[in-house]
């Protein structure tokens, strides 16, 4: 689990504490920042996936992280 990591969207789970940056060949990579990177290392979570998708008035994101 991304988000719910059991509390939902709240403490150090805030969107603020997520980037999604692109690699060297413009791949979507899941970045997690402030105290996010401790508690998802801390979870063994060692692999991470990101699908990005958009419309002219929407986007969207979905970031599936492995053990």
């Amino acid at each position: 689990m991304i988000f719910g990591i059991g509390t939902g969207i709240r403490n150090d789970t805030h969107f603020k504490n997520i980037e999604i940056l692109r690699d060297k060949n413009g791949t979507p990579i899941f970045n997690a920042l402030n105290k996010l990177e401790k508690i998802i290392s801390d979870l063994g979570i060692t692999k991470t996936h990101v699908s990005l998708a958009d419309e002219r008035d929407y986007a969207i994101a979905i970031a599936v992280l492995e053990k």
